[in-house]
């Protein structure tokens, strides 16, 4: 029987080494479908941010 790692193609945590919980939440939010339901919440309050053009910005902060 293989071991956890090989069949899931990934290293043990080195000695000291802590988890990315960060990453962690996000792979949850992703496999669960919850984030779907965030960009709803966000489409809702922003509208639909990919056919807009972004405001110009000043030749000030620019240059």
């Amino acid at each position: 029987m293989t071991s956890y790692f090989d069949e899931h193609n990934c290293q043990p945590l080195e000695s000291g080494e802590e988890p990315n919980h960060l990453l962690d939440l996000a792979r949850l939010l992703l496999d669960s479908g919850i984030s779907a339901e965030f960009q709803l919440k966000f489409e809702r309050i922003f509208g639909h941010v990919d056919g807009r053009k972004q405001p110009p910005a000043a030749k000030h902060i620019i240059g």
